[in-house]
This record gives C-alpha cells, structure tokens and sequence, in this order.
C-alpha cells in the first residue's frame, strides 16, 4: 500500500475557504451588482454568476492552502490561511487588472 497516506481528511479545510469566498463575492455581488442594494438577488442571472464567482474564488483559496501551506490544519491555521490567501488574491486581481 504505497501512496495512501493515514491522514484523515478534515472538512474544515474545504469549508473554511467556501465560507471566505462566499463573504467575498457577496461584498462584491453587492457594491457591483446591486449598486449597494440587494436587489440583485432578484435576478436569476445574477445568481449563476454568483455561483461561478464563488466556485473559482474557493477553488483558488483551496489552492493556495494545498500548496503553500501544508504543515497545520486545524481551525485555527486553516481560517488564518484563508485570510492571508483572500488577500493575496484581492492583491493580484488588483495588479492583473490595474491600467
């Protein structure tokens, strides 16, 4: 049984970035969307969108968790990863559309 690792597979480690880049395309759904309002929910288009936008937001972050940090995972290490990673996303968005 070469290759199998002993180690469980915590969910916390998937949930965690989920939640992050759910708060994060909400805010962003929000202030570009919606124009500051809710309004936006309304609309079926906006949501498929929104779900796009959240699954590469969590596929990234959940990413970024695997290869960059791999010793901890507890709750703790797992939210503050997220953190650091949300940030690092927002920077490099930020430098990628930047005129």
């Amino acid at each position: 049984m070469t290759g199998q690792s002993n180690r469980p597979i915590s969910i916390h480690r998937f949930l965690i970035p989920l939640a992050f880049s759910v708060v994060l395309t909400m805010y962003l759904f929000y202030i570009d969307e919606g124009y500051y309002d809710f309004r936006w929910m309304l609309q079926w288009g906006n949501w498929i969108a929104c779900i796009i936008y959240v699954s590469v937001i969590a596929g990234l972050l959940i990413l970024f968790n695997q290869l960059l940090w791999r010793s901890k995972q507890s709750l703790a290490a797992v939210s503050m990863k997220s953190l650091l990673s949300t940030f690092i996303l927002i920077v490099l968005a930020m430098m990628l559309f930047h005129k």
